[in-house]
C-alpha cells in the first residue's frame, strides 16, 4: 500500500536548533568563567589593569567636572574662600577615595601622611590652614588648579 504524506527528513532544520544550544552552553561557560576570573589570577575586577584604568578615566572625567563646578561657583561669587576650599578637599578626597579604594575622605591629616600618598598628603596640608581659618588670604584659584592638576596626573 502507498501513502500519499511525504514525510520531512527528522534533522532538516534541527541544525539550526543544535547550533542555538550550543551558542548558549558557550555563553553560560563564558559568563561561568569570567565571574570567577578574579578567583583565579586576582583578589577583585577592580584589579585587572584594564578595568582599572577605564574607572580611573571616567572617575577623572568626573571629578575634574565637579572641580571645574566649584571653580565657577567662586568665579560668580556664589560660594567664600574658605566653602570653596572645603568643596575642593572634599571632592579630591572623594576622588582618591574612589580610586583607591582606601577612606582617604575620613582622614585627618596625620593619619594621611602615613599613607603611600604624597602628592594627596601635600595637596591636603596646603588646604588645611585656609579650610579651617575663618578668614583668608590665601589663593582659591591656585589650589583650584593644584586640584585639577592632582587629579590629571593621578595613576
Amino acid at each position: 500500500m502507498k501513502y500519499s504524506v511525504v514525510l520531512q527528513d527528522p534533522f532538516d532544520y534541527a541544525l539550526f536548533w543544535i547550533l542555538v544550544g550550543v551558542g548558549l552552553i558557550l555563553a553560560a561557560g563564558l559568563v561561568w568563567f569570567l565571574l570567577h576570573l578574579p578567583d583565579r589570577k586576582t583578589k577583585s575586577w577592580k584589579d585587572i589593569s584594564l578595568i582599572r584604568s577605564i574607572r580611573l578615566f571616567f572617575r577623572k572625567r568626573k571629578h575634574t567636572k565637579n572641580v571645574k563646578k566649584i571653580e565657577a561657583e567662586f568665579a560668580q561669587k556664589k560660594i567664600d574662600g574658605r566653602t570653596a576650599y572645603q568643596q575642593i578637599s572634599k571632592e579630591v578626597r572623594q576622588f582618591a577615595q574612589a580610586v583607591t579604594g582606601k577612606p582617604v575622605e575620613s582622614l585627618v591629616y596625620t593619619e594621611l601622611q602615613m599613607m603611600e600618598y604624597p602628592d594627596l598628603t601635600k595637596f591636603v596640608g596646603l588646604l588645611y590652614a585656609p579650610e579651617f581659618a575663618t578668614k583668608s588670604d590665601a589663593d582659591v584659584a591656585d589650589m583650584i588648579s593644584k586640584g585639577k592638576e592632582l587629579i590629571k596626573k593621578w595613576r
